[in-house]
């Protein structure tokens, strides 16, 4: 006989596995938020200075600009949040 509630011949659900909550902005020490920050404006200023990989996304990917801004996203250079970290004194 089928569980109160349920339709005949549909299976109840599995219980979902147990799965750590995704980490949110506010759970994450203040060193954490820095080091994101500082890795998002880097990596967003390398990508528009770089023209060759706006290029690639808008062109050869087909991304619209506003979707390219809207979105954040960034271009990562070697070592140079690395570098950046360092000379901000952060790590």
């Amino acid at each position: 006989m089928a569980p109160a509630g349920a339709a005949a011949g549909v299976r109840p659900r599995p219980a979902a596995p147990n799965v750590e909550p995704r980490r949110r902005w506010d759970r994450l020490t203040l060193e954490q938020q820095l080091v994101l920050t500082t890795a998002g404006a880097l990596y967003r200023d390398a990508l528009w200075r770089n023209l060759r990989v706006r290029a690639y996304l808008t062109g050869e990917r087909g991304l619209p600009e506003w979707v390219v801004r809207a979105c954040g996203l960034g271009h990562a250079v070697r070592r140079s949040l690395e570098a950046r970290l360092c000379t901000t004194a952060i790590l």
